[in-house]
């Protein structure tokens, strides 16, 4: 990572961050990855920052069914594997990964928003199990 020096330059006690332990709520576990929803019917996206370094979220959606991972680096979100919406050339349904960098202008960790690709063999070999136990409907490719 280029920007890995400015990586913990952010506090971690932002406004956003006290926040965000409000915004969600835990309503289990799929093979020891929490599973959260947005509180109160809040449209929501997964915190970028986690009280637990390493570890690993599932999002589900207002639907009810499990569409994102994040994996955490040290606190601070590193990539989002996705599958609950499309892109252009990627359907729903098709996993893809985006990353998260730091912005130094605005000293926040930021998602590439429209920097995406698909899952390489190596992260379908570490993350695939977690994910297809999440939702068996996952597909790896077009």
């Amino acid at each position: 990572m280029g920007s890995s020096r400015y990586w913990y330059r952010q506090s971690e006690n932002t406004e956003e961050q006290k926040e965000a332990k409000y915004r969600w709520t835990n309503v289990g576990e799929i093979m020891g990855i929490k599973v959260l929803v947005p509180k109160d019917g809040v449209k929501g996206k997964l915190p970028a920052f986690s009280n637990t370094p390493g570890t690993m979220y599932f999002k589900k959606n207002d639907k009810g069914k499990i569409d994102q991972l994040r994996i955490f680096i040290g606190r601070h979100s590193f990539i989002d594997i996705d599958w609950g919406h499309s892109h252009k050339g990627i359907p729903n349904g098709v996993a893809h990964v985006h990353t998260w960098r730091f912005n130094k202008l605005t000293q926040k960790m930021e998602r590439t928003k429209d920097e995406f690709k698909l899952l390489s063999k190596y992260m379908i070999k570490k993350y695939g199990e977690y994910i297809l136990g999440a939702n068996p409907n996952v597909k790896w490719g077009m």
